[in-house]
């Protein structure tokens, strides 16, 4: 897969994410929002790795349990630290884009790692 490619469906999918952030930050489904919010993320990455990506199921699933936990924690550290303090004063915006970019960070390591088993196995 190019890398113009994977840009494009990294942008998509933060997208969906930033989508059903708000959806569930705005709604009241009945449940906490950080199990629903760690569920929704996990749903979209298990569906991204498999569709988006192409990788095997296991390696999918395992990552897709951690990148919620890793970007969840990283959001609300990041969220104290307002980048816009002009137009986000509680840190919302803040949150959502680092929740976004430790997500694509993480598949992208997780990517280049599978293209190098791959390329390994090759030889």
């Amino acid at each position: 897969m190019t890398f113009a490619k994977r840009i494009l469906r990294y942008i998509l999918f933060l997208a969906v994410i930033y989508l059903f952030t708000i959806l569930i930050i705005y709604t009241d489904i009945g449940i906490e929002s950080f199990i629903g919010l760690y569920i929704l993320l996990m749903l979209c990455n298990i569906i991204f790795g498999l569709y988006a990506l192409k990788l095997k199921v296991l390696p999918v699933v395992l990552v897709s349990a951690v990148i919620p936990v890793i970007s969840i924690i990283s959001a609300l550290l990041m969220a104290d630290h307002s980048l816009f303090p002009g137009n986000d004063p509680y840190g919302i915006i803040t949150a959502i884009l680092t929740n976004g970019i430790v997500i694509v960070l993480c598949w992208e390591v997780t990517y280049q790692i599978n293209t190098f088993i791959k390329s390994v196995k090759a030889k």
